[in-house]
């Protein structure tokens, strides 16, 4: 209080109240007390505050990132599309690349007749629709297999559902593997990683035989037909057969 006091300024009278008559100042060090103060100030209502927040929003995203699934396919896109570089065309009559999906690559392979292993994995790629009865039919007839366990599913917004598949496709190390998948739905970067991770689990000699459901039509064929060439995997076959959808079975 003495402090204040002796530092009050009046902007009426243009002076300090207690400097003598006719002094327009006080000694510099006097008000240079006030420091502490300022540094006090400064500390409390700034510093503390910040270094506050800082560590509860921290502390936030730390724990937001856990609950976070790091692997499923949205995420990855995201990812790739925050790290992938930014490639643009030199000239703007660039025609691009015109070269035909599979041109200079081998063909893609078809599955043996007779396997005798007797049982297949399988598993639909994303929204594919079709009845398990023909499915089992396709098997049958012309491969004589049938289906090991449940059907699997692949490529949705659930990963642990690939995740499971896998995991049955690593302990199942002799059985071939089916995916159907709908031949409107372009394969992507999302179906070369899911066979990807297929060849790592099951191995570089065991077949993994891709099946297009009903409504195949020649440029859909060509299409999955040069993309699939393109991995240049011996043991990757697209099979010449396709399912019916539930629709047409009906």
């Amino acid at each position: 209080m003495e402090l204040i006091r002796a530092t009050q300024y009046s902007h009426l009278e243009g002076t300090y109240l207690q400097a003598a008559p006719g002094a327009r100042g006080l000694d510099p060090i006097l008000y240079g007390q006030w420091w502490p103060f300022l540094v006090a100030s400064i500390v409390a209502y700034g510093l503390i505050p910040r270094i506050v927040l800082m560590a509860s929003g921290k502390s936030l995203y730390r724990r937001t990132m856990k609950r976070l699934p790091p692997n499923t396919p949205e995420v990855q896109r995201l990812v790739f599309r925050l790290t992938s570089p930014t490639v643009q065309r030199v000239h703007s009559d660039d025609p691009g690349n015109l070269t035909a999906l599979g041109e200079g690559y081998d063909a893609v392979g078809q599955l043996p007749r007779e396997l005798e292993q007797g049982r297949a994995l399988c598993t639909r790629w994303r929204e594919a629709e079709f009845p398990l009865v023909a499915l089992n039919a396709l098997l049958e007839d012309n491969y004589g297999l049938r289906m090991e366990g449940d059907l699997g599913s692949a490529g949705g917004h659930d990963y642990e559902d690939d995740e499971a598949f896998l995991l049955r496709v690593a302990q199942a190390s002799e059985l071939p593997v089916f995916v159907i998948a709908e031949p409107w739905a372009d394969p992507d970067r999302s179906f070369r990683r899911f066979l990807r991770q297929v060849r790592e689990r099951a191995g570089r000699e065991r077949w993994v035989n891709v099946v297009l459901t009903e409504g195949n039509h020649g440029d859909h064929h060509a299409i999955w037909a040069g993309y699939l060439a393109e991995l240049a995997d011996p043991y990757l076959a697209l099979d010449q057969s396709t399912l019916v959808t539930a629709e047409a079975s009906s």
